[in-house]
């Protein structure tokens, strides 16, 4: 039982550095992050596997040699990576990709935690996280547009067309229409 505990074990720890080093891109070393996030495999269930590989390991090496300083050790494992380990992440399917909800803590100011509570009093939103998106993907939407406004405006200085105002460019008209004698 020991060492099926103990293979098992090693087994999750060896996936979760492969998934590290091949979805990731990177390392489990925080000095040497990975460039996206690993979300699948056992990183789908608690926040850091390697912690729950280890722990087991060490349980399959109890059982296997039955030394009650091993289960002591055992036992510090599991009070050290006990409650960090619940992960809270959502998955959605977008185009056939995936898209991952990341949990972030903000502070909010009395006035502006009320108006969130009350866009979900008016069920048009789950949550106040719901609202908070929405207002995000609004600000994106918006700086697009006006990214998209901005070159349109350097495409028309392109082309020859003038940035005076209407009046200015009417009183242009009407000294241009002057010299040549039409007006």
């Amino acid at each position: 039982m020991g060492v099926r505990t103990v293979v098992a074990g090693l087994a999750c720890l060896l996936d979760c550095f492969a998934r590290f080093a091949l979805e990731g891109r990177g390392t489990p070393a925080p000095v040497l992050q990975t460039e996206v996030l690993v979300a699948s495999g056992l990183y789908q269930f608690v926040r850091n596997p390697m912690y729950v590989c280890v722990l087991t390991i060490v349980s399959g090496q109890v059982l296997l040699f039955g030394q009650s300083l091993l289960f002591a050790y055992a036992g510090l494992l599991l009070l050290h990576s006990g409650v960090k380990q619940v992960y809270y992440c959502t998955r959605s399917t977008v185009t056939g990709g995936r898209r991952m909800a990341t949990r972030q803590t903000i502070t909010l100011r009395e006035p502006n935690d009320v108006w969130l509570r009350r866009q979900v009093d008016r069920g048009e939103f789950a949550n106040k996280s719901e609202v908070v998106n929405d207002l995000i993907r609004q600000a994106r939407r918006h700086e697009e547009i006006r990214a998209g406004l901005i070159q349109a405006e350097r495409g028309i200085e392109k082309y020859g067309y003038s940035e005076k105002t209407p009046e200015e460019r009417l009183e242009d008209f009407k000294e241009k229409a002057r010299r040549n004698g039409q007006l």
